[in-house]
């Protein structure tokens, strides 16, 4: 498959949001069977899940950062659970198709205790009865090698979202990175951010003239991914601390060659300016290069007027043994579903696509893919609003159907 072909459907709006937790019935369980206490039961599960996005000044519309204003939402909290539209996540955790270490799933015990304390009027209960908070992510990568920068204080001026690439100057020797580090200069409006690695010099040279081409503001307009030849190297979103990858691994960039650093503003409460960082550790060797593989449909035409239309990749065949360590599921806006088999056993599945919400997901054991493995990529679309056939591609109103694979062999 040609490189533009994996930047294709690799590109994205990545935003992942709160911190992780996995499919443990225990973890919002009321244990004497008695009415469930917001200290007692419902705080273990807002502190795993959710208060990373809503905080006082994070990303979510409002806080659930202790009681009060546990209570103050409580009546939200069981329709938007039990709809699985909150906490966002694209990937089924259930343990029906594989487990993910950060895929924000509560347990069906979790939705039916919010649902019972909001019923019984949300009574606080003791403090000393809460849980032990769940450990924020490491904080700190061990060393900085680099620092990108996108230079300027800049303020997006479009709404309610903006996708602005800016170009930045990469490391000046070939290098591995291993653990990024990504520093929003706003939380308020930095919705998601993503890395891209140019595939070539004259996907430098595309990037150059569409900044260029883009007078009295620094980058361009990026809906979905970097609009040239790249692939993803890091991404960040709200309540995302230092990202490690699985150790030994590492993504390699080469020497003076410029990166593609993609904001998502989401501009629909307040504006203002924001300057963004990334700190990156890199090595000069690693254990396992990693890579990411495509897998997905290049080309397809989507009819109107159909309520779950099924897009079908070609049956790929895995040319080697490799280790998959990371997913990242990726469809437009009118995605559904999309599912992975492999040897016709679930590998990945999405059961409710929601384009806002997109990250890599990391196996909670690395799976493993043997030479002469088939893989298949199913996606299904409504287009039930539109009128004229839609078609596969990079922009707002097209759509993509594909799964990047962070693997090493």
């Amino acid at each position: 498959m040609r490189l533009r072909v994996l930047g294709a459907f690799l590109v994205v709006v990545v935003v992942a949001a709160c911190s992780s937790a996995g499919d443990d019935d225990s973890s919002g369980d009321d244990d004497d069977g008695g009415t469930p206490t917001y200290w007692a039961d419902v705080y273990g599960i807002l502190d795993a899940n959710c208060v990373g996005c809503h905080s006082t000044g994070g990303i979510g519309p409002f806080s659930l950062t202790g009681y009060a204003n546990a209570q103050a939402n409580a009546a939200l909290l069981p329709g938007v659970t039990a709809s699985r539209e909150m906490p966002p996540s694209n990937i089924d955790n259930s343990g029906n198709c594989n487990t993910w270490t950060d895929a924000r799933w509560l347990s069906d015990a979790d939705i039916s205790t919010l649902a019972a304390w909001n019923t019984a009027g949300a009574p606080e209960g003791n403090p000393a009865d809460a849980p032990t908070p769940v450990p924020t992510p490491a904080t700190e990568i061990a060393e900085v090698d680099v620092t990108l920068d996108i230079g300027v204080d800049y303020t997006p001026t479009l709404a309610p979202d903006e996708y602005r690439c800016f170009l930045v100057d990469g490391p000046t020797t070939a290098q591995y990175l291993t653990a990024y580090k990504t520093v929003p200069g706003n939380d308020a409006i930095v919705h998601h951010v993503v890395l891209f690695a140019l595939s070539s010099a004259a996907a430098q040279t595309e990037a150059e003239n569409l900044d260029a081409a883009s007078p009295g503001q620094p980058g361009y307009t990026c809906f979905g991914g970097a609009q040239v030849a790249s692939t993803i190297v890091t991404v960040w979103a709200p309540g995302t601390g230092a990202t490690f990858f699985p150790a030994g691994t590492g993504i390699a960039l080469p020497a003076n060659r410029k990166l593609v650093l993609q904001m998502h503003y989401n501009t629909s409460a307040v504006v203002g300016s924001d300057r963004t960082t990334i700190d990156l550790d890199l090595e000069p060797t690693v254990g396992s290069p990693a890579q990411l593989f495509p897998l997905g449909v290049g080309s397809f035409t989507i009819p109107p007027g159909e309520n779950s239309y099924a897009v079908i990749a070609p049956t790929q065949t895995s040319p080697v043994n490799a280790t998959v360590h990371l997913v990242y599921p990726h469809m437009h806006q009118r995605g559904e579903t999309l599912r992975v088999n492999r040897n016709g056993a679930c590998m990945v599945d999405v059961p409710r696509w929601n384009f806002g919400w997109q990250q890599f997901f990391r196996s909670t054991t690395p799976i493993q893919v043997q030479a002469g493995d088939t893989l298949d990529v199913t996606c299904t679309y409504d287009t039930q609003q539109d009128t004229n056939p839609i078609q596969s591609g990079e922009g707002t109103d097209e759509e993509m159907c594909g799964v990047g694979l962070y693997v090493t062999l």
